[in-house]
């Protein structure tokens, strides 16, 4: 399987996914500072150097590569994955579609995000920045959270469709842990899959 991690920040994803055995992992970045980070972690474990690998390079540059690629097909992956980006990006109807483009047709796209509702915000703003010190605050806003809904239209004007979507949150703010809850208000997972 090959496998694309957007946004990979520090490649907690891409590794995870690496160790699952997903065949090629590659973790792509626009941000050199993440690249570096996730290189470093990368560099400690051998083996798993052989089947993850990190580029500084955006969405933009990997559709560039394939659309003069000698074979453009070889260039699309089994599996996208888009962890906790999407609530960064100015254009996100363009950007879904750019993943999109990255993906074989019957391919997996994966998402996870922060719902754009009361509880959304509450939760990973109000309290995960500025209550508990989770993140530094500011790093979330709310004019760039997305529902679910939302997102799985922008995936149907490309001929993804949502195959399964999970509600997650923190279940202890101690240890971090979190878990899938049954309603998509606060954080969600989603699955589609592209057409043939």
């Amino acid at each position: 399987m090959k496998v694309l991690d957007v946004g990979c920040g520090a490649g907690i994803l891409a590794e995870s996914l690496g160790r699952l055995g997903m065949g090629s992992v590659t973790g792509i970045d626009p941000v050199p500072k993440c690249i570096e980070l996730a290189e470093a972690h990368l560099s400690l474990d051998a083996e798993l150097s052989k089947s993850v690998n990190y580029r500084n390079v955006s969405i933009e540059h990997l559709i560039s590569e394939m659309e003069t690629s000698a074979d453009p097909d070889a260039e699309l992956y089994d599996l996208v994955c888009c962890s906790e980006v999407i609530e960064h990006v100015e254009n996100q109807r363009g950007f879904l579609h750019k993943c999109i483009k990255m993906l074989k047709p019957g391919g997996l796209f994966f998402l996870s995000s922060i719902a754009k509702t009361p509880e959304g915000w509450f939760l990973n703003i109000v309290m995960g920045e500025y209550v508990l010190g989770l993140l530094p605050k500011g790093t979330h806003e709310w004019n760039y959270l997305i529902s679910q809904e939302t997102v799985q239209q922008h995936l149907e004007e490309v001929g993804c469709q949502t195959i399964d979507k999970k509600g997650a949150t923190i279940l202890n703010p101690i240890t971090r842990e979190m878990g899938e809850i049954p309603y998509l208000r606060a954080n969600y997972l989603m699955m589609a899959k592209k057409g043939y």
